[in-house]
């Protein structure tokens, strides 16, 4: 929220940024992954074909749910799919396999 009020203070929308002096939230890192019967479990209950294709897609490329879903049709290649991380900035090409 703060770089929105930071945004509206310097345009003249608002007077002052509530969010200057709170401290930012840290969310834990997670240290558990889920085990294959429970992928299977969500995988079989997805209603929505898509939902399905971007576990699938996410699980074998090791890609981030955002990047999975701005994925375009010019990114899936021959060698395998595009991938530019939206967290680091990194591109490479998935091909999916795995070792």
């Amino acid at each position: 929220m703060s770089p929105l009020f930071s945004w509206a203070y310097e345009n003249g929308k608002v007077k002052i940024n509530p969010c200057k002096w709170e401290r930012k939230f840290a969310e834990p890192h997670r240290d558990r992954y889920i085990e294959d019967w429970e992928y299977d479990a969500v995988l079989t209950k997805a209603k929505w074909v898509l939902l399905a294709a971007a576990m699938e897609i996410s699980y074998f490329c090791t890609a981030r749910q955002a990047d999975v879903w701005k994925l375009e049709r010019s990114q899936f290649r021959k060698e395998g799919i595009y991938i530019k991380q939206s967290k680091t900035g990194a591109q490479q090409i998935k091909d999916g396999t795995q070792d």
